[in-house]
């Protein structure tokens, strides 16, 4: 069996590959793999050289063989002899007769024996051939199956392969990813291009708005020095609304003084006359009790007699103090009447603290009676307050809505004037330098800038609140305010630039104020009425419940 000396391709593909530094590796396995190579072709020398002694020893044998079957063919045909059947032996001998027959028994005996000895050595070159066909067959085993070192060397071949081809690959990769590269670098150049041509563009703006910027310190001057008049304007509205607080706080608290002195005269005048007006009524109310008190017990005994019959005749006694003991004797039933007991003394006093809350309630609204002189001073002049209170909460409102529109009209302007100075800048610029574009351009903003001042005009048009929203005839349309609060509270001085900030009345809408609904005073008179008959009837439904 002769083996290739030559070194496989995986080796060669290693040694060429430009890559990977793996010379020496290669190198090595190819000493290995020479040696290994010259190791199989010497064992295979041996075992070509044992087949070849095995063929002629076979080759020997066969001609031996060979030998002895053409020497018992030829010594059947010596002696003459016609073939005979197998089944007809006896008449052969019967035939044979005389000397002849003790020669050839002496001849088939030496051929017996010499057949014998051929058979014998036959079976032993059969029994070699079996040994040397086994001993063929392990050694053509042991060719086929590698040595260790040789599985060595061929796992370090296959894996070499494996990484030479990961190797291709990633090379295959990186070459990709160097197009991609190469791409990209052109694209970043472009991009360079065209953002260069853009800062030189955006220099040219900053340029502009720089121009734009000092401008805009001359108008913020010119507003620093609008802000220090109106706050000049400020200070003395501020000294004016000061002086008028401490004028009316002084004639509010002459008023309340006065006030205060009616109302102790008339309710100590309303008191002695509830008093006699209370005796006259409790000494007509006693005679109608007394008459009441009689008819309420006949009706209560009659009630009694008829419920006694009833339970004689549900429980068969005629003695009603037998039901009684029975009742009594029972000691779920005493338990049931202890609780009844409990729950009706508990009653009892719940009532009867009622009925005192309600005496307390009726004798309070008995003086409190409403006296119509009294109450019509106190209504007006909490008219008079609220009204003075939505007066100032309007002049408020209509100060704030002014200082809106004004800084509304001043971000308007200021904006307008921006726009008009970028179109000045542009077309002082030479007109061959203008294209297309930058004449389209300004269109947009020129009608950006009519639009604005449309809107100006409507800002500036827009109608003030009427005068009769300032005034207010029903008392249930103002704000509800507390005697003890003082009506000057009610604005703050804070200044935020814009106007005065509502205080805390200002929390109810403007609207409800802006059409306010007229009554005359009878219908006030009317309302005072109905008042009375419903406190009427309350004392009297009181004094009901209670007898």
């Amino acid at each position: 069996m002769n083996r290739p000396t030559t070194a496989p391709p995986a080796l060669r593909k290693l040694t060429n590959f430009r890559g990977i530094n793996q010379d020496i590796l290669a190198e090595n396995t190819a000493n290995k793999l020479e040696i290994v190579q010259e190791d199989q072709q010497a064992v295979s020398k041996l075992l070509n050289h044992k087949l070849d002694q095995n063929k002629f020893i076979i080759q020997k044998l066969s001609g031996e063989n060979k030998e002895i079957m053409t020497f018992l063919k030829a010594s059947g045909k010596n002696f003459g002899l016609p073939p005979v059947p197998k089944g007809d032996q006896q008449l052969q001998l019967s035939v044979i007769k005389g000397p002849t027959l003790s020669i050839l028994s002496a001849q088939i005996k030496d051929m017996e024996l010499n057949l014998d000895k051929y058979t014998h050595k036959k079976r032993l070159n059969f029994g070699k051939i079996k040994q040397l066909d086994d001993n063929i067959n392990l050694l053509t085993k042991e060719i086929d199956r590698p040595e260790p070192v040789v599985e060595r060397a061929l796992k370090q071949v296959r894996d070499l392969e494996n990484q030479l081809d990961d190797a291709s690959i990633k090379e295959k990769e990186a070459y990709s990813i160097q197009d991609t590269f190469k791409t990209i670098i052109n694209k970043l150049k472009r991009e360079s291009l065209r953002f260069e041509k853009e800062l030189e563009f955006s220099d040219t703006q900053s340029k502009i708005q720089e121009q734009d910027i000092a401008q805009l310190t001359i108008y913020t001057k010119e507003a620093e020095d609008a802000a220090v008049l109106t706050q000049a304007q400020c200070e003395s509205y501020r000294g004016q609304l000061s002086q008028q607080k401490q004028t009316r706080k002084q004639a509010l608290d002459e008023r309340r003084h006065e006030v205060e002195l009616i109302i102790e005269q008339e309710r100590a005048a309303e008191k002695l006359k509830q008093e006699s007006q209370l005796i006259d009524y409790h000494k007509n109310i006693n005679y109608e009790e007394e008459d009441f008190d009689v008819e309420k017990c006949i009706l209560n005994e009659q009630f009694m007699q008829k419920q006694l019959t009833k339970i004689r005749d549900l429980a068969g006694i005629d003695d009603l103090d037998q039901l009684v003991k029975k009742s009594v004797n029972q000691a779920k039933v005493q338990e049931e009447l202890q609780e009844n007991t409990k729950e009706s003394q508990d009653k009892l006093s719940e009532i009867s603290k009622e009925v005192s809350g309600l005496k307390i309630q009726l004798q309070d609204a008995s003086f409190a009676a409403d006296s119509m002189g009294n109450r019509r001073l106190i209504d007006r002049l909490k008219q008079q307050i609220q009204e003075e209170r939505f007066r100032v909460s309007a002049v408020q409102l209509h100060s704030q809505q002014a200082g809106v529109y004004f800084n509304q009209l001043q971000r308007g302007i200021h904006h307008i004037l921006e726009l008009l100075i970028i179109i000045q800048t542009v077309s002082d610029l030479d007109i061959q330098s203008l294209s297309t574009s930058n004449t389209e351009d300004l269109k947009p903003r020129i009608q950006c800038i009519s639009e604005k001042i449309c809107a100006l005009m409507e800002v500036v048009d827009q109608q003030q609140i009427a005068a009769s929203s300032m005034r207010v005839s029903r008392v249930t349309n103002c704000v509800e305010v507390n005697l003890e609060e003082d009506a000057i509270d009610l604005v703050q001085d804070d200044w935020d630039g814009s106007g005065l900030t509502v205080g805390k009345s200002s929390a109810v809408s403007v609207e409800s104020f802006i059409q306010p609904v007229q009554k005359d005073e009878n219908e006030f008179d009317k309302v005072r009425r109905e008042q009375k008959e419903r406190t009427r009837k309350i004392i009297e439904s009181q004094k009901k419940e209670e007898y």
